[in-house]
């Protein structure tokens, strides 16, 4: 039933919009970058770590839009936990949220600001035997900003700075144990609007 209102809702949306679909009310953007924790998670510290990101938007007036999207990021773990010594760390999930695109003037360049919601989780994962313990999915927050730059009619290069923060509680042992975490990202998307 979810499904069907949330269909219904998305419709409405379009067949209200004033502005015809060929004017390029949609975006898609493929987004790897690295990330910087600023915290260590279970006394383990974590290192720099890697991931992707892709992401749809839809643009509800020229300078507002609303994305939604799935990544997927990974952290080695300084000192090892759990007793393996070869455990990382995974975040997965969805995001969610608006972004206000601020024009410069003049093309190509214009600059943005984005916030949003992520229904991520946690998996501690060992290489050789695959997931040793999960978290399930909840809500976390993220803000970030960056720079477009149009290379081709329609074409994007977006370098993006952002924040993310997301709490999650599993169990090791029978023993419920709460973990945050919380990291700067930053990645060079390659987005296409049509």
């Amino acid at each position: 039933m979810r499904h069907v209102a949330i269909t219904l809702c998305f419709t409405m949306l379009l067949l209200g919009s004033n502005t015809a679909l060929s004017q390029n009310k949609w975006s898609a953007e493929f987004r790897p970058g690295i990330n910087f924790p600023t915290q260590e998670i279970n006394d383990s510290e974590l290192n720099t770590g890697f991931g992707f990101e892709v992401k749809v938007s839809y643009h509800l007036m020229p300078h507002l839009s609303a994305y939604g999207g799935w990544g997927w990021n990974q952290f080695k773990l300084e000192e090892r936990s759990f007793g393996d010594p070869k455990i990382d760390l995974e975040e997965t999930g969805y995001t969610f949220g608006f972004e206000l695109t601020i024009p410069r003037g003049t093309a190509p360049i214009s600059f943005f600001v984005n916030a949003g919601g992520v229904y991520n989780h946690f998996e501690f994962e060992n290489n050789q035997d695959g997931t040793v313990i999960d978290s399930d999915h909840g809500l976390g927050w993220q803000v970030g900003g960056g720079m477009a730059y149009e290379f081709i009619e329609n074409w994007f290069l977006r370098p993006e700075l952002r924040y993310r923060s997301l709490s999650r509680d599993y169990t090791v042992a029978n023993t419920p144990v709460e973990s945050s975490l919380r990291y700067v990202g930053f990645g060079i998307g390659v987005a296409a609007t049509f």
